[in-house]
């Protein structure tokens, strides 16, 4: 498993103290943009009245919260924190403080509390050394490291003498059976004895191991730790606001440069509000030369490149991929040490050896463990397919290309060639609908992920630990899904910022291959395909109506009834795609009952994660990239439409681009829950109900229609997206303004105005208050 595991330090440059405010958001951010589930929070004098209002806030975000505490503190609030949720607490001592150790110890007992321990390699140069394997004995889990923070790697220590690695050793050896689960980080394989191998943890382990820190929050912690409280706060506060702005570009370019440079501070920003509308180009990557022989030579030159970095010991050693080396740390933690090549094939998964050991899980990995019977039974289901069934089809590997990069074609096969850390996917495999099966094959290199796209707003994608995987994903008919590595299910994980997990896939897919820091050069070859019913046998509608729905079920539910009553329109002609957060509302119940008992209703299911429950702009992009009708319609979930609608678009002369109502008809409380309750049938009464609103609203938002109901032809889509925000204030008028500037202005659907269902007030992403 992955580590979800953050880091907040409540102290930084020259241990300054940095503010509750700061905390709380940067506790916040960890949980929203690298979406950890529990965090390390370093407060070396377990101060009470900071640490339990984290723990509150903590809570607040969705995390489990430990606390990293030098063992010289008082572990008298220890009873407090454990009542407030403390998940467990790390002993980082800074001195040889073995009487801390021993108070704490017997305190975290006290309180049912476990108790991990961050043991600086140079306190080992001491006499409690000898003391330690006793003292430790009952701890969940050892690290030693050399580097100079409470994070192993954090920054370089003091350079120690070379007996102290002898020490780490014998510590490790005397812990090794029965004890805590043990790593050794800043140490290359060749300075350890081979049956010690399974403890270390360089780089390549922290990344794939459970007990580590996520790599993105703990690269935000390590910049943060090196500012004043000040510059820190400002960092912070930056970080949270992105995605809040039409024109925050600027801040994400700008933000990893200002965090070196103080001086420039008041400049960037005095820049920044004078450039703030001016477009910023992103660095775009090197692209490729399109002939398959420079190609090889631009490999040839690019391992030629990797084996000078990692020097001749290091280029020749079987742990190459898998080991830091003589790393920066270790280097100035053990100057002039020597290393050695390890003779051998070479061993590409992290954690070849790492299995071997003896593993502790908290209750958040603990449940992450836990594989629920549903997942079970897609895991025999899906081994039954593969055995037994033969694909319903092959997708050959001439009818895929690598988007947006040269496509390097073999006989039966397509060769991905990448220098860079970015990700690569293919060009769409199929249009298919669960259930389905589809299986891959990757080889001939290795990558840190392969697996499948979803658009943009979904990945399943799984570590690369052998030059060669198959993987499978088979979804059932709900768009539950499992992925199996090699015939073995594997949990999926996300290996960007802004990659999500979902739950469970859409009725309507479009899959493609997706490869993330490819080393080189992989080959893919055929895909197979076993599929119930597919989308792609479906004709395209020729309106599609999308709708997103995010606590508004029981207003959904009556805009579709709507819609299921059009009048005019030819079976097929009318699809309906509805993205929403499964499990915030009754959506996918409206829905469950919408298609028993309108069949002839065509709705598309596409699920989002749950962070995602404001990014209303990303989700209809996502959405609408979907869509098969000539015509598309946004629809808020609370607005009812005439019986009428599609047949006056489609009355429309051809030039016709971009269309919308003459206005809405706002309806009161007491008429909306007569709606809601089913005393009431919109598509029945809709002209009584027009005239008996209080309020009529005609041709909003300075003329341009608003987001409640834009109609516009297909073409516009590929050229005009929705701006992607955490908010959507003024996304649906920009959107409008862009197509009339471009297409000129819009058609008014004369005499036509819509019911907008009252829910008091201005709620974008939805009311609790189902009145």
């Amino acid at each position: 498993m992955p580590p979800v595991r953050g880091l907040v330090s409540a102290r930084c440059a020259r241990d300054a103290v940095i503010g509750l405010t700061t905390l709380r958001r940067w506790l916040r951010h960890s949980a929203d943009r690298f979406h950890v589930e529990k965090a390390d929070l370093w407060e070396p004098d377990a101060a009470s009245d900071r640490i339990l209002p984290l723990l509150e806030e903590a809570k607040l975000a969705g995390l489990k919260l430990s606390l990293i505490v030098d063992p010289s503190a008082d572990p008298g609030p220890l009873g407090d924190f454990a009542a407030a949720g403390l998940l467990d607490v790390v002993l980082c001592p800074q001195s040889p403080d073995l009487a801390g150790l021993l108070r704490w110890r017997d305190a975290c007992a006290a309180n049912g509390i476990a108790f991990r321990a961050h043991l600086p390699g140079r306190l080992l140069d001491a006499p409690w050394a000898a003391e330690l394997p006793s003292v430790l004995q009952d701890a969940s889990v050892l690290t030693v490291y050399f580097g100079g923070g409470f994070a192993p790697g954090l920054s370089a220590g003091p350079p120690v003498a070379s007996q102290v690695l002898d020490a780490a050793i014998a510590l490790l050896r005397a812990l090794a059976h029965g004890g805590p689960e043990l790593h050794l980080a800043d140490v290359p394989f060749c300075r350890v004895p081979e049956d010690l191998w399974p403890y270390i943890s360089n780089t390549p382990q922290r990344l794939a191991h459970h007990q580590h820190y996520h790599a993105g929050a703990l690269e935000f912690a390590r910049r943060l730790i090196s500012l004043s409280p000040r510059r820190a706060g400002q960092t912070v506060e930056i970080a949270i606001s992105e995605g809040a702005s039409f024109h925050n570009a600027i801040d994400r370019a700008v933000l990893p440069w200002i965090l070196e440079r103080n001086a420039a501070l008041f400049r960037v920003w005095f820049l920044h509000k004078l450039t703030r509308w001016i477009g910023i180009r992103r660095p775009r990557p090197e692209p490729l030369p399109e002939d398959t022989s420079a190609l090889e030579a631009r490999l040839a030159e690019y391992r030629a490149a990797q084996a000078r970095m990692l020097g001749p010991a290091c280029a020749a050693c079987r742990m190459r991929l898998i080991c830091d080396g003589p790393s920066e740390v270790f280097k100035q933690a053990f100057p002039g040490a020597a290393i050695s090549a390890i003779p051998g094939d070479a061993i590409t998964g992290p954690l070849a050896f790492r299995a071997k050991a003896p593993a502790w899980y908290d209750a958040v990995d603990a449940a992450r463990r836990v594989l629920p019977a549903h997942r079970r039974a897609l895991v025999e289901d899906a081994r039954r397919t593969l055995r037994q069934t033969p694909p319903d089809r092959e997708i050959p590997a001439e009818s895929y290309a690598i988007e947006d990069h040269f496509t390097d074609r073999m006989p039966a096969s397509v060769r991905w060639f990448s220098f860079s850390t970015g990700e690569l996917v293919s060009t769409p495999l199929a249009r298919v609908s669960p259930p389905f099966t589809l299986s891959a094959t990757f080889g001939g290199g290795i990558a840190a992920r392969i697996g499948f796209a979803f658009g943009r707003h979904a990945r399943i994608v799984c570590p690369m630990i052998a030059p060669g995987h198959t993987l499978a994903l088979h979804v059932d008919r709900a768009g539950r899904y499992v992925l199996l590595r090699d015939d073995i299910p594997v949990a999926p994980s996300g290996f960007r910022d802004t990659d999500r997990v979902p739950e469970r896939i859409g009725s309507v897919a479009e899959p493609r291959l997706a490869i993330v820091n490819l080393d080189g050069q992989i080959v893919t070859q055929t895909v197979q395909l076993w599929e119930g019913a597919t989308a792609a046998e479906t004709p395209p509608a020729r309106h599609s109506v999308v709708i997103v729905c995010t606590r508004f079920a029981r207003r959904l539910q009556a805009a579709l009834l709507c819609l299921a009553h059009q009048e005019g329109l030819a079976p097929g002609a009318l699809e309906v795609i509805v993205g929403y957060v499964p499990g915030i509302d009754a959506t996918d119940d409206v829905l469950d009952s919408l298609e028993a008992r309108y069949p002839a209703l065509a709705i598309r299911r596409i699920p989002f994660t749950a962070d995602r429950d404001r990014a209303k702009g990303f989700m209809i992009n996502e959405c609408a990239a979907l869509a098969t009708g000539e015509w598309i319609t946004l629809l808020d979930a609370d607005i009812l439409l005439p019986p009428d609608c599609f047949t006056r678009l489609d009355a429309l002369p051809g030039a016709t681009v971009f269309a919308a109502p003459e206005g809405r008809y706002m309806l009161d409380a007491e008429t909306t829950a007569g709606v809601l309750l089913g005393d009431i049938a919109p598509q029945d009464r809709y002209t009584t109900l027009q005239e008996a609103a209080p309020e009529y609203r005609r041709r909003e938002s300075e003329g341009y229609p608003p987001g409640f109901c834009q109609s516009f032809r297909r073409r516009v889509f590929d050229e005009i997206r929705y701006a992607e925000l955490d908010h959507f204030e003024g996304s649906d008028w920009l959107f409008s303004k862009s197509i009339v500037d471009r297409y000129g202005p819009e058609t008014r659907l004369e005499g036509l105005g819509v019911l907008h269902l009252d829910h008091g007030g201005s709620q974008w992403y939805g009311t609790g208050k189902q009145r």
